[in-house]
């Protein structure tokens, strides 16, 4: 298997109206600031990778 194109997810909801839902769980606080996705380290915050990416 290319471990480049393995991805996971935290929870999978399957709906008959939407089909499948992922979602991807962090922790911490997490935003969505000036089109770059942050979470809270510290006493600020860091760009982070797009979790949309990693599912």
């Amino acid at each position: 298997m290319d471990e480049t194109l393995s991805r996971e997810a935290d929870f999978i909801i399957v709906h008959p109206a939407y089909g499948y839902i992922v979602l991807e769980v962090k922790q911490g606080s997490v935003g969505f600031i000036d089109g770059q996705w942050m979470e809270y380290k510290g006493k600020d915050y860091s760009p982070m990778h797009d979790p949309g990416t990693r599912v």
